[in-house]
Order: C-alpha cells, then structure tokens, then sequence
C-alpha cells in the first residue's frame, strides 16, 4: 500500500496489503484478515471484510467507491488475527476527489 493516492468517487480503488512476521518475511495469518475503511467524518463505508489472497502474505480488496461518497481523505485499517495474537496491518490512506 502506498501512503496516499487521489481518485475520482464512483470508481473501484485496488488496495494491495503485505502481511509480514517480526522477520520481514511474508507469512499467512492463522485466522483471519479483514479490512475497514472510514471516511473524512469517521463513519465506516467497509467494515472487517476479507482480502483476496494472491500470494503466502500478499492480499488485496477492490473497494468499490460510490459517487455519493464524501470528498476528502479515507483510512484503510486491516487487521491479521493470529492464533495468539491480533495486529494492525500498516494504515493505508486515499483520497477521494
């Protein structure tokens, strides 16, 4: 995920999500990843949906904009649960124009 990109509402924005261990090396959580997306005013427009797997620790969601969104900056938080142990995958921002 890069740190922010501008698009147009209405269109679908391809998040792409690295999962890596204390390491660096790219691993798969044992239970679940799911992301959630807020808009500028903190209201929830994706909440805890899986990514697609494309690869051992390499994931994405096509997140589908609607032209009625709101301008401005929204946050992309995914969360990895482990067995043990739940972590926040690094924030993504995009805004929208």
């Amino acid at each position: 995920m890069s740190d922010q990109e501008s698009y147009y509402a209405g269109t679908a924005i391809r998040i792409d999500v690295d999962v890596k261990d204390y390491a660096g090396s790219y691993m798969d959580p044992d239970t679940s990843l799911a992301i959630s997306v807020e808009d500028p005013a903190g209201a929830t427009r994706v909440d805890g949906v899986s990514l697609e797997k494309d690869d051992v620790g390499q994931y994405h969601y096509n997140c589908q904009t609607a032209e009625d969104w709101p301008k401005g900056r929204y946050l992309v938080t995914c969360k990895a649960v482990d067995d043990t142990y739940t972590a926040l995958v690094k924030p993504y921002l995009f805004r929208l124009k």
